[in-house]
């Protein structure tokens, strides 16, 4: 875990919710608890065998993002210090993914692309903070591409289906359900998206706040920490929008 890029967690988000789609291909999972386990121990797996502290992380950020309720991007509260053009690319990655639909998911990906050279380019910036926005970007990237097929193009994909299935928290009723789908199908991505990029932009920011500036060794120190708290934090934040 110590290797992962800024650039990476997007990665990791994917394979994760890879793992957990092979999981409930056949077998949906019986009740919400079984969710929380389940992403736990896919995140678990990818700390060290004898990394305690990253499995903690694992579980600790599934039950704080299952229980907390969803985080927006509104919400979020940035240090005083924060720079101001990345703030400017966070508000631009959050107006572009609220465009996406059934047949723009190319222009919008290719949007978030753009903004994300031009973080990488700009002068004068707090490193740290870079790091927590271009892995957010990351993760942007990726759940959109996750979540416009799950919701625009596969209609078996096994995540597609999940609040069907299961006991009172994973239950929906026909008619609510039929409503849902109805309508909410040009909403649902952009609010898993949002609340997946919000999670984990939040708490990388609530670290940067916690440990503050540090220099170059501090952020040689702190850097694999943002970015498995970005990256753990988003994962189960993106599921647990799911069954909003």
């Amino acid at each position: 875990m110590t290797e992962l890029k800024a650039e990476d967690v997007g990665l990791m988000h994917t394979d994760a919710f890879e793992q957990l789609t092979e999981l409930y291909r056949n077998e949906k999972p019986k009740s919400e608890l079984d969710m929380m386990m389940d992403v736990s121990e896919i995140m678990a797996g990818y700390c060290g065998e004898d990394d305690s502290a990253c499995k903690n992380l694992a579980y600790e950020a599934t039950l704080k993002q299952f229980h907390a309720g969803i985080t927006t991007l509104d919400e979020i509260e940035y240090p005083d210090d924060f720079h101001a053009g990345l703030k400017q690319s966070i508000d631009s990655m959050h107006e572009t993914i609220k465009q996406i639909d059934v047949d723009n998911l190319e222009e919008v990906v290719g949007t978030l692309l753009e903004i994300t050279d031009e973080i990488n380019e700009m002068e004068d910036v707090n490193e740290a903070q870079r790091a927590v926005v271009q892995a957010s970007m990351s993760i942007a990237v990726e759940s959109t591409k996750l979540w416009h097929n799950v919701h625009y193009v596969a209609e078996d994909h096994p995540l597609r289906h999940l609040k069907s299935s299961g006991n009172r928290k994973l239950q929906t009723p026909l008619t609510e359900e039929t409503n849902a789908n109805l309508l909410g199908i040009f909403v649902i991505p952009y609010n898993i998206i949002s609340a997946d990029v919000a999670s984990g932009l939040a708490n990388g920011v609530n670290l940067l706040n916690a440990v503050g500036g540090g220099g170059a060794a501090g952020l040689v120190y702190w850097l694999p920490v943002l970015l498995i708290s970005i990256g753990y934090f988003a994962i189960p934040a993106s599921l647990r929008a799911v069954l909003a």
